[in-house]
């Protein structure tokens, strides 16, 4: 993690991870009716499915005396959804029954957002009212955020929220 206060307005954060999430050795079995056998697919070296060896977050914060604006931004790299790695289609080419999809591989993404508050003091009654907008994806990216097995789950779209929180 890396943050920088400029002052007490302007504050950056960054942080990110590098890895290599992989099964150090094993191995996939499946019995094949017509042949009576079973076939073994090796799984040593493949990378471990839902982890991209990439993600980097970083966050721009403005706070400046009521109001506190903050942009965020995301970057997950790619990764896989099963545990077939890159070799999906050689393992198909072993055994046809190993899965019924040929795409397992989730794309990397980049998601921004954007979050916005005022705090209003009124009186001794109402001590604080805070006004607050939110939005999501920004830049509306069409994305799968996870995925398992040939199920890819997208991401929501362009989203906002708007709300008002009374302190007493």
């Amino acid at each position: 993690t890396f943050s920088l206060k400029h002052n007490d307005i302007i504050e950056l954060t960054l942080n990110g991870s590098l890895s290599k999430n992989y099964i150090s050795s094993g191995a996939a079995y499946f019995y094949n009716k017509k042949t009576g056998s079973t076939v073994k697919l090796d799984l040593s070296g493949n990378r471990i499915s839902g982890f991209p060896d990439v993600t980097i977050n970083a966050i721009l914060k403005i706070n400046y005396e009521n109001l506190l604006v903050q942009l965020t931004g995301k970057y997950v790299g790619s990764f896989f959804t099963d545990n077939y790695d890159n070799k999906l289609a050689d393992y198909l080419k072993i055994y046809s029954k190993v899965a019924d999809y040929t795409d397992n591989k989730v794309d990397a993404y980049f998601v921004a957002n954007f979050y916005a508050s005022y705090n209003l003091f009124i009186n001794s009654y109402l001590k604080n009212i805070k006004l607050y907008m939110q939005i999501n994806n920004i830049f509306d990216n069409l994305y799968a955020a996870y995925g398992i097995g040939k199920e890819f789950f997208p991401a929501a779209e362009r989203n906002y929220l708007f709300g008002v929180k009374i302190g007493l």
